[in-house]
Protein backbone atom coordinates (compact mmCIF):
# COMPACT_ATOMS: atom_id res chain seq x y z
CA UNK A 1 0.00 0.00 0.00
CA UNK A 2 1.49 3.38 -0.93
CA UNK A 3 2.36 5.88 1.78
CA UNK A 4 0.97 9.33 0.99
CA UNK A 5 2.03 12.52 2.71
CA UNK A 6 1.13 16.11 1.93
CA UNK A 7 3.14 19.24 2.57
CA UNK A 8 2.89 22.90 1.68
CA UNK A 9 5.83 24.51 -0.09
CA UNK A 10 5.87 28.05 -1.43
CA UNK A 11 2.09 28.31 -1.12
CA UNK A 12 1.45 25.08 -3.04
CA UNK A 13 0.36 21.74 -1.61
CA UNK A 14 2.46 18.86 -2.83
CA UNK A 15 1.74 15.19 -2.38
CA UNK A 16 4.52 12.66 -1.84
CA UNK A 17 3.67 9.06 -2.72
CA UNK A 18 6.14 6.40 -1.55
CA UNK A 19 5.83 2.92 -3.03
CA UNK A 20 7.76 -0.32 -2.69
CA UNK A 21 9.54 -2.22 -5.50
CA UNK A 22 7.06 -4.11 -7.73
CA UNK A 23 4.17 -2.03 -6.39
CA UNK A 24 1.97 -0.33 -9.01
CA UNK A 25 -0.23 2.71 -8.45
CA UNK A 26 -2.43 4.94 -10.60
CA UNK A 27 -2.09 8.69 -10.08
CA UNK A 28 -5.02 10.99 -10.82
CA UNK A 29 -4.69 13.59 -13.60
CA UNK A 30 -8.31 14.78 -13.74
CA UNK A 31 -8.36 16.21 -10.18
CA UNK A 32 -11.80 14.61 -9.59
CA UNK A 33 -10.64 11.65 -7.49
CA UNK A 34 -11.92 11.55 -3.92
CA UNK A 35 -8.69 9.70 -3.05
CA UNK A 36 -6.43 12.30 -4.76
CA UNK A 37 -3.57 11.90 -5.66
CA UNK A 38 -4.53 8.24 -6.11
CA UNK A 39 -6.89 7.57 -9.05
CA UNK A 40 -10.34 6.20 -8.15
CA UNK A 41 -11.46 6.06 -11.82
CA UNK A 42 -13.49 9.29 -11.51
CA UNK A 43 -12.03 10.37 -14.85
CA UNK A 44 -14.57 8.07 -16.52
CA UNK A 45 -17.19 10.75 -15.73
CA UNK A 46 -15.10 13.56 -17.30
CA UNK A 47 -15.22 14.75 -20.87
CA UNK A 48 -12.10 14.16 -22.91
CA UNK A 49 -9.51 11.47 -22.88
CA UNK A 50 -7.88 12.04 -19.50
CA UNK A 51 -6.72 8.92 -17.73
CA UNK A 52 -4.39 8.12 -14.84
CA UNK A 53 -0.63 7.99 -14.79
CA UNK A 54 0.40 4.44 -13.94
CA UNK A 55 3.62 4.19 -11.95
CA UNK A 56 5.47 0.98 -11.12
CA UNK A 57 8.86 0.61 -9.51
CA UNK A 58 10.74 -2.35 -10.94
CA UNK A 59 12.25 -4.80 -8.48
CA UNK A 60 15.93 -4.14 -8.03
CA UNK A 61 18.20 -6.92 -9.21
CA UNK A 62 20.16 -8.59 -6.45
CA UNK A 63 23.91 -8.27 -6.72
CA UNK A 64 25.67 -11.52 -7.52
CA UNK A 65 28.70 -12.43 -5.46
CA UNK A 66 31.27 -14.82 -6.83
Amino acid sequence: MPEITSAEKNGHIRHIVTIEPDEKIMLCRCYKSEKFPICDLSHAKCEGEVGPVIVQIAASAEKKTD
